[in-house]
């Protein structure tokens, strides 16, 4: 288990209660995501309990970083995020999980006793590109997030929470996230913003899942009836 949190009390009050109350659990503390990443990138972890708002590099970027070392690590995320919004998407991701500071180690232990395991089906154990660009434009991120499933690669970018720039082989701008948003259990990293500046759109998280909603739905729609089709579409989208 990895804590990382830049309050250094908050931080060793909860290592040392988390390492004398459960046997045989390894519980390493750091201050800050970037040695988070030179730890994870030695030894995984299957917990990982982190704050969001750190310097030099943000949470976000850690647990991308994180579940690509091991895509079953179960997530605390640790913070005053208080919207209903994160919450639901949480709730969504069976490896997510929030605490509201202050956090206590009891509050942990307690948590670490109901964790669920992991299990995606078409997502990245528990978020999705849906989930994770939701969470990003909720806190208003500049970053970039690469997309990788099945051999094929894209990008998104977003600035400052809307979503600016997309790609993925020939496609661009809307074309190219519709398509990466129904790719099936994609690796995901988050990169700080990209300096080439392309910007092929300009539109928030929910507006785009709308018109993707809608373009998987006209897509399905317009699709030849194989025999055997009830000619009926899921009412939701897989996103």
């Amino acid at each position: 288990m990895l804590v990382v949190e830049p309050d250094e009390p908050t931080r060793e009050a909860v290592v040392q209660a988390l390492s004398s109350q459960v046997d045989q659990l390894q519980v390493r503390g750091v201050a800050s995501a970037r040695l988070a990443m030179e730890v994870l990138s030695r030894q995984p972890a299957d917990v990982l309990i982190t704050a969001l708002d750190m310097p030099e590099m943000d949470g976000f970027e850690l647990i991308a970083f994180a579940m690509a070392q091991r895509p079953e690590v179960s997530v605390v995320l640790i913070g005053d995020h208080d919207s209903g919004r994160l919450r639901e998407i949480l709730r969504s991701a069976e490896s997510f999980y929030h605490l509201r500071r202050p956090v206590g180690p009891q509050q942990i232990l307690q948590l670490l006793r109901s964790l669920r395991p992991a299990s995606a089906a078409g997502h990245l154990q528990g978020l999705s590109l849906a989930g994770l660009l939701q969470m990003l434009g909720l806190e208003g991120k500049t970053c970039l997030v690469r997309v990788r499933s099945a051999g094929e690669t894209g990008r998104v970018e977003l600035a400052h929470g809307d979503i600016v720039h997309a790609e993925c082989g020939t496609r661009r701008g809307r074309e190219a996230a519709f398509e990466m948003l129904v790719w099936q259990a994609p690796e995901l990293s988050i990169e700080p913003a990209s300096e080439s500046h392309a910007e092929s759109m300009r539109v928030s998280v929910a507006e785009l899942l709308i018109e993707a909603a809608w373009h998987l739905d006209e897509t399905r729609r317009s699709r030849p009836r194989r025999s055997g089709d009830s000619g009926k579409w899921p009412s939701d989208p897989p996103f």
